[in-house]
């Protein structure tokens, strides 16, 4: 497992360091790319469902629509130009990492903190094994920082990108009008986050009842999910995951002024990640639809954090910082397990 500390580990030291060090930077990504893309089955737990999606398709027996048109289109184009899937993990890699990479050495100038915050947690989860999302995230990414830049229609075409390649990703248009909003904005979905999170500890669900109404629909893949949250399969939301983001946010949101005043980006993402608190705390007792959209949403955290660079300082607030990220990684490779012991076509490591 000491492989997957090593990226993080540099992107620590050097967050510390400070520097934009670009070939190191974009070396890192490209050793990233190549972790991902060059993985073997059983490194990661999607990966054997993406190899068998392959497969259908290629035989035939899984359509256009069965997942995404991007990854039915790609799957053809790898088969047809290397007889394998290879290209089709190359391409998710690059775009995927790429696209975060993209983003982070240019919207805020605390490039390295916030790849060790993506290393931590969400490179294994997302690019490295759900890949379709880590796609689709790195592309909202994108189109996050478009629209604040006011360039409305690049990132109208990249979020329709992102879109195609996980189709929850369209949940994301609403909140690109956020990008100007207040304190006042902010306050008012804090409190909606103090009572959803009341909710969440008595018990009572503010999903069920909608998810009823939808079942009027009577399509079947929308049933299929409804009937198995209706019945209450996936359980609830992890007590200390919807803590851990709802005591990072806290005092952001009382410090929201200051940060919009230094670093509006930032102050942007603030917005973002506690909107993302917002939906895990709604969708509570939907565990599974609960993390994969709230994370489109955390996935801002990655610059949300860097606020505490600004609070108190870039060495105590990277600081602090890369001991969350530390937690976090640990958790995540020690604790849930997202991951196995890394081989690829050049052996174990």
């Amino acid at each position: 497992m000491l492989f997957y500390y090593l990226p993080f580990m540099v992107s620590a030291l050097l967050s510390l360091l400070g520097g934009k060090r670009k070939l190191c930077y974009w070396g890192l990504a490209a050793l990233l790319i190549a972790m991902c893309a060059f993985q073997a089955p059983g490194v990661s737990d999607d990966h054997g469902n993406y190899l068998d999606y392959y497969a259908g398709i290629v035989s035939g027996e899984f359509g256009p629509f069965f997942v995404e048109p991007t990854f039915f289109v790609l799957a053809k184009l790898s088969s047809l130009l290397t007889g394998s899937a290879i290209l089709l993990f190359v391409f998710y890699a690059v775009l995927g990492v790429g696209s975060k990479f993209y983003v982070m050495e240019r919207a805020t100038p605390y490039r390295w903190l916030s790849v060790a915050i993506y290393l931590s947690y969400f490179f294994l989860l997302q690019d490295f094994t759900q890949i379709r999302i880590g796609v689709a995230t790195g592309l909202v990414m994108c189109s996050a920082y478009l629209v604040f830049n006011g360039q409305w229609s690049k990132s109208l075409a990249v979020l329709c990108g992102a879109v195609l390649f996980h189709y929850s990703a369209i949940l994301f248009l609403p909140f690109m009008l956020l990008r100007a909003a207040g304190v006042r904005t902010v306050f008012y979905i804090y409190l909606c986050c103090c009572a959803l999170f009341a909710l969440y500890l008595l018990d009572i669900s503010v999903l069920k009842g909608f998810l009823q109404l939808l079942s009027l629909l009577e399509n079947p893949r929308l049933d299929f999910y409804i009937n198995n949250i209706l019945s209450g399969q996936g359980g609830s939301i992890n007590f200390f995951r919807a803590i851990f983001h709802f005591a990072l946010l806290s005092p952001l949101v009382f410090m929201f002024a200051r940060i919009q005043r230094q670093q509006p980006f930032i102050a942007y993402s603030v917005i973002l990640h506690l909107s993302g608190l917002l939906i895990l705390l709604a969708l509570h007792d939907a565990q599974v639809v609960a993390y994969r959209i709230s994370d489109i949403f955390n996935h801002f955290m990655v610059f949300s954090l860097l606020a505490y660079a600004i609070l108190f300082g870039r060495v105590v607030g990277a600081a602090g910082m890369l001991a969350v990220s530390t937690f976090q990684i640990i958790y995540v490779l020690q604790v849930l397990g997202f991951v196995q012991p890394y081989t690829s076509v050049l052996g174990g490591l």
